[in-house]
Formats: C-alpha cells, sequence, structure tokens
C-alpha cells in the first residue's frame, strides 16, 4: 500500500489516549473536514496574568476569557482556590501554532482543561467535546457535527460530549461513527466535567464540615439556630439590630438620650479601640478602623440591639493631629466620663507589647482618683 500511496499523512500515534493533568481534547471543523486539536493549559506562580497562544482567533480567545470566568465564579464547588486569578499565572496552548484557530467550539474544552489544571485531576484521554460555553457554564450548540465526529474516530476517541440541541442530529452521522463512538448530550459544564475528569473535584469545605461534623467552640454573639424564636427575642447575646447613633465633637455637645446601659472603650490613640468593638460585634467596619492614629476624633456612640450603648472615646497621647485638637480630646473625655449617667465599665486598653507610659499611669490615676470605681 505505501508503494501506491506513499508515505501516510497522518500518524495517530500523535494524539496520545491517555488521562493528563491540564489537557483536553477539542473538535474543531475546517474547511477540509474536522480536526482534534489537543488544549493545554499550565498554571505558574504569579500575579494573574493569561497567555493564550497558538494562532489563536478573536472568538477563541473569547471562550477562554467565558472558560476563565467560569472557573472563578464555581471555584468553592470546583475545590480549587478562590484567590487562584491573582496568585497564578494561566497559559493556555493549542499546539500546530502555524495553523490559525478560530471558533467558540472549543469554549467546553478550554473550560476542562483549565478545572484540571487548577485542581489536579486529569482529564480521561479517551473523551473529546465540543460545544460553546457562556460565563454561567451553559454549553451552547455547534456547527459541524459530522465532520467533527469523523476525526474524533479517526483519533480513536470512544467518548464525545456534544451539545444538547445537537443531539438531534445524530441520526444524520455514519452508521460507523455511531457504533464507534458513545455521544453524551449535556446542558451544563458540571454535567462536562463529570463526564470529562478521572474523578469529581473535592466536595467544598461546607459539605465536609456538614458530613463530618466537628467540635466547635460556641460564640455567645452569634445566634443559636437551636434555641426557640421567642427564646432569641429574648437573649441579649444575640446581635439583632446595631445602630450608630453618633457623636459628641465638643464638652457638653450633642449626645442621644441616657435611656441605656452605656459601656465605654477608652486608650492610647491606635491601640485598637475600634478594632475590639467591630470585632465584638462581628462587623468587619461598624466602627471606623485606620492605621493612622487619631482617626476617632469624637465620643462616637453606638447601639447594640435595644438594651445596650457602645460608647467609643477618642484616644490619648500621641496622634498624628494638631496640638490644639489633641489638647481638645482630654476635657471631652473627662468630660463623658464626669457627666454620664449611665455608664456602667469601662475597658482601658493597654499595649501588652510597651510599658504603660505617662498618659497611661495619668488616665489610671484619673479613673483611681474618680468617684466611681471601674
Amino acid at each position: 500500500m505505501r508503494e501506491f500511496l506513499g508515505v501516510a499523512p497522518y500518524d495517530p500515534e500523535d494524539l496520545s489516549r491517555e488521562d493528563k493533568v491540564g489537557v483536553a481534547t477539542g473538535l474543531a471543523y475546517t474547511s477540509v473536514g474536522g480536526e482534534v486539536l489537543e488544549i493545554e493549559v499550565a498554571v505558574l506562580p504569579g500575579r494573574g496574568r493569561v497567555q493564550l497562544t497558538g494562532a489563536l482567533g478573536d472568538v477563541m480567545k473569547e471562550s477562554a476569557g467565558a472558560a476563565l470566568s467560569y472557573a472563578r465564579s464555581r471555584a468553592a464547588a470546583l475545590g480549587i482556590d478562590r484567590d487562584f486569578h491573582k496568585t497564578r499565572d494561566i497559559h493556555v496552548h493549542i499546539p500546530a501554532g502555524a495553523t490559525p484557530k478560530d471558533g467558540p467550539s472549543a469554549g467546553i474544552a478550554i473550560a476542562t482543561a483549565l478545572v484540571s489544571a487548577l485542581s489536579g485531576i486529569p482529564v480521561r484521554g479517551t473523551v473529546a467535546m465540543t460545544g460553546e460555553i457562556t460565563l454561567r457554564g451553559r454549553v451552547l450548540p455547534i456547527g459541524g457535527l459530522k465532520e467533527k465526529s469523523v476525526a474524533a474516530l479517526r483519533a480513536q476517541r470512544t467518548d464525545v460530549v456534544i451539545p444538547h440541541l445537537n443531539a438531534r442530529e445524530l441520526e444524520e452521522l455514519p452508521e460507523d461513527v455511531r457504533n464507534g463512538i458513545t455521544f453524551h448530550a449535556v446542558e451544563t459544564m458540571d454535567e462536562v466535567l463529570r463526564l470529562a475528569l478521572t474523578r469529581p473535584p473535592p466536595a467544598p469545605r461546607r459539605q465536609r464540615a456538614r458530613a463530618a461534623p466537628r467540635c466547635r467552640r460556641r460564640d455567645p454573639l452569634m445566634a443559636d439556630t437551636e434555641k426557640p424564636a421567642q427564646e432569641k427575642e429574648k437573649d441579649p447575646l444575640i446581635i439583632r439590630e446595631l445602630k450608630f447613633l453618633g457623636g459628641m465633637a465638643v464638652q457638653g455637645g450633642w449626645r442621644p438620650p441616657e435611656a441605656l446601659p452605656e459601656v465605654a472603650f477608652i486608650g492610647r490613640s491606635n491601640v485598637g479601640k475600634s478594632s475590639l468593638l467591630n470585632l465584638l460585634v462581628r462587623r468587619k467596619a461598624f466602627a471606623r478602623v485606620s492605621r493612622t492614629p487619631g482617626r476617632t476624633q469624637e465620643v462616637n456612640f453606638f447601639q447594640v440591639n435595644d438594651e445596650l450603648v457602645l460608647v467609643d472615646l477618642p484616644g490619648y497621647g500621641y496622634a498624628r493631629v494638631s496640638k490644639t485638637k489633641r489638647h481638645s480630646w482630654q476635657p471631652l473625655i473627662e468630660g463623658y466620663l464626669r457627666m454620664t449617667s449611665q455608664l456602667r465599665g469601662i475597658v482601658l486598653l493597654l499595649d501588652i507589647r510597651r510599658d504603660p507610659n505617662a498618659e497611661d499611669l495619668a488616665m489610671l490615676d484619673y479613673l483611681g482618683r474618680s468617684r466611681r470605681w471601674w
């Protein structure tokens, strides 16, 4: 046969059927028939750079972008790092770079190779696929199913994943193609991954914790789901409502009505009073937090439920503000402590990394000489 036809133009051993991580088999339609594409994805340490190589057209580049967005949106469910787009560089390559490639039908193959590379789960070498992907993971129909199926059979692929809207075209395929390939019609990218990956992605942490519960320290500030609704409404430790009531800027100025018990937080500038308040109420930015000392320049009042008021006092001592402004805080702090009638306690914060300084000792002395003992 070789004497009459010459050297074979196609070597079936060029396309491996081994299971590989980050390599998926796509199907393309060209002017000379169907073609099998081996799509490779490499994930490298970096800062989120995406590189596309292999003479890809604009439409195929858009498919790669859609596949990346799908992986980001489904990162938790797929068991991959949610911040991979910040800490990893991604390189998508389709060999035979001298041959231009375009079209949307490689979308699900690119997404499969990407998820495989990020999760470390190999792709089945006997599976080929074709279909366009959307940002939400839907699989859209394609053209040239007959030519692509013939190419898959020629490359000895036993399973081909196709969009479900192309399933009606299977009857028109040659009989040898229908007998030699098992076709899987899918609607979503999740179905593609179940068929293409050698094992399912790991379950999200939330599901694993539910399957194997662990003893966890009870948080008294968070709602206990086991308590009846009436008991929750009466429990003062469960935070149902938080309000910022306002701030008192000058001694004797505006302040909310003294109707609820108050607990004041006091300490040097930048010691972490606002951060402690946020931790207590389980809100990241409820009280203003800044790396710049002196940001809290008023007496701020925060109401918890309808039962308690937390008071954030300006920091005494060093602050990056004018000396006049800093000196005005002392009478403001002392005025509040002296005039309030609902004060039930004071939390004085000290930096344990340093010895108490003159301002800390002066505040302790002031509280000790006052009429109340805290």
